[in-house]
């Protein structure tokens, strides 16, 4: 199986804050069949201002995912949207 490029591998990470907050974050896709993907990033992402860390299983704050097609869009390093917004854990 060929590589993957790595521009079809970045996503673009989004946490829910409020209506008007959003905190973005990226990651990597390190493993993905139909049922589910595995996205590395780090961990400082998921940090709450002014509240105690939760564990992963606490964590309430909605996220969600925006995958990209691997498509350079004109001259500039920009790759297209494939999805926005997949809902994400």
């Amino acid at each position: 199986m060929p590589s993957p490029r790595p521009w079809e591998t970045v996503v673009r990470i989004k946490l829910h804050l409020s209506d008007k907050e959003r905190g973005f974050g990226s990651g990597t896709i390190i493993q993905s069949s139909d049922e589910e993907t595995i996205i590395l990033t780090c961990g400082h992402l998921f940090r709450l201002k002014d509240q105690p860390q939760p564990s992963p299983k606490e964590f309430r704050v909605p996220i969600s995912v925006d995958l990209f097609d691997g498509q350079f869009i004109g001259k500039q390093a920009q790759v297209g949207r494939a999805e926005q917004d997949v809902p994400a854990r």
